[in-house]
């Protein structure tokens, strides 16, 4: 007995590879389907299924996909038993259907979705070489901060003990002025003392002098009383003594006078150089204040670049981390 319809037999060869997906037997499928759906299209419904019948749903959409297609006369014969062959074509086309409407529709949106990842892992893999290419140079711009850090932490050093060691050697000057300044005072009180001896010379010295004018005007009164020249040698001789003393007090006078001067020029002389030094003093400080805060405002900058990168890479890493997981 015939099998069912007379659409040809699917060659034993094919029945074999039907598991492997390959283009050519999707090819031949979807023809030999078509091929089938159409013939069976062309043919109206099995005459001999009435519409009331239970199963008539089920025989006509297994006639709708081509699996069942009648005898030669155009009817079912639901009653009839079915042969191992006809068995065997309608499993054939079952799995012809399967394979190239469920399968195959199946293979194909499995075909774009790997396409589909293909191509974003190939983009994804793009982005991870221009993370890593990113995270290489923000690395060498760390090293290339951290370098200039320590080269400029190196010169900050070397200006801050510069800058101590002039602060050190002033404060030595000052040490050296004061000093100076105190053995000055010391020589001030001196001269002031030896200003009291000077003043008091200079009394004893008016009162020497006032002695001698009473001297020289009783001599006088004398000579003019005598009438006659006597022998005052001695007493012109003791006045000639007083005279040089006065004399010698005055010269001495004179000398403290000057070693007065002197001092008080040294002193004025000293008190502009501590002024002067005090001026410089305040203007390194100054300076030294103004130098501690730059470095500090320019090693706090440099520090937040460094923190900045350092987010940047730790951000870097994270999405690195993230893409490797994606591509996974």
């Amino acid at each position: 007995m015939k099998p069912w319809g007379s659409s040809p037999e699917v060659p034993p060869t094919l029945k074999h590879k039907r598991g492997e997906v390959c283009f050519m037997k999707k090819k031949i499928l979807s023809l030999i389907v078509l091929v089938t759906v159409s013939s069976a299209m062309v043919f109206a419904f099995f005459p001999d299924v009435p519409k009331h019948h239970w199963a008539y749903e089920y025989v006509y959409k297994l006639w709708e996909r081509g699996i069942f297609i009648g005898y030669p006369d155009k009817t079912f014969k639901g009653d009839r038993c079915i042969t191992r062959y006809e068995a065997a074509t309608a499993v054939s086309r079952l799995l012809d259907f399967i394979e190239e409407k469920v399968v195959g529709a199946k293979i194909e949106d499995l075909v774009t979705v790997v396409n589909g990842i293909a191509l974003r892992t190939g983009e994804l893999t793009r982005d991870v070489m221009k993370l890593k290419s990113s995270l290489e140079d923000l690395k060498a711009k760390i090293g290339d901060l951290e370098k200039a850090l320590d080269e400029q932490s190196e010169e900050f050093s070397g200006k801050i003990e510069d800058v101590e060691k002039e602060v050190e050697s002033l404060k030595k000057k000052v040490s050296e002025i004061e000093l100076n300044l105190s053995g000055t005072i010391s020589s001030l009180l001196d001269v002031a003392e030896k200003t009291m001896e000077v003043d008091s010379l200079k009394e004893d010295l008016a009162k020497l002098e006032q002695s001698l004018q009473e001297v020289k005007a009783k001599l006088d009164d004398v000579e003019a009383t005598l009438g006659k020249k006597a022998d005052l040698s001695f007493v012109k001789e003791a006045v000639g003594n007083v005279g040089k003393a006065l004399e010698e007090l005055k010269q001495t006078v004179l000398i403290h006078d000057k070693d007065i001067l002197k001092l008080y020029e040294n002193s004025a002389t000293l008190e502009k150089d501590i002024a002067a030094v005090k001026s410089e003093i305040k203007k390194v400080e100054s300076e030294l204040e103004v130098k501690i805060e730059g470095v500090s405002n320019r090693l706090y900058a440099e520090s937040k670049r460094v923190d900045a990168l350092t987010n940047s890479v730790d951000e870097l890493g994270n999405k690195i981390v993230e893409l490797t997981f994606a591509y996974r």
